[in-house]
């Protein structure tokens, strides 16, 4: 036998498609992308908790100034992961700098072991 709940679902999808409404029903979710996000992304969440007190600025690529307690709540706040993303309204769209662990460093306020950093760095090179 058929299943009425699959069957109804079909022609929705059919009925949507055909009235240009597929758009409404399942619209597209922003991914957010920065060059901080890239670079938080590439390095592992330990590495991440290191970096202690990071103010987001200009010289991140963002407007305004923020502070964060660790780079892993940076990036929490960047990609929240539901879909909203109050990054989006901070963002500089124009920067697009690649970023690296230094740039990282100097934005903490107090300035992670730099033995730790440089192990990670050789353990994880930034791929990208």
């Amino acid at each position: 036998m058929h299943d009425p709940v699959l069957f109804l679902a079909k022609q929705d999808r059919r009925f949507a498609r055909s009235i240009g409404m597929e758009r409404v029903l399942h619209p597209r979710r922003h991914i957010p992308a920065s060059p901080l996000i890239v670079l938080l992304e590439q390095l592992p969440m330990r590495e991440r908790l290191l970096y202690q007190g990071v103010t987001v600025d200009r010289e991140l690529g963002y407007r305004g100034s923020r502070r964060f307690p660790s780079a892993e709540a940076l990036l929490k706040w960047l990609k929240p992961g539901d879909g909203e993303s109050p990054e989006r309204s901070w963002r500089d769209r124009e920067f697009s700098q690649r970023l690296t662990r230094e740039d990282l460093v100097r934005a903490c306020a107090r300035e992670p072991d730099p033995l730790a950093i440089e192990a990670y760095a050789r353990r994880f090179p930034l791929y990208r």
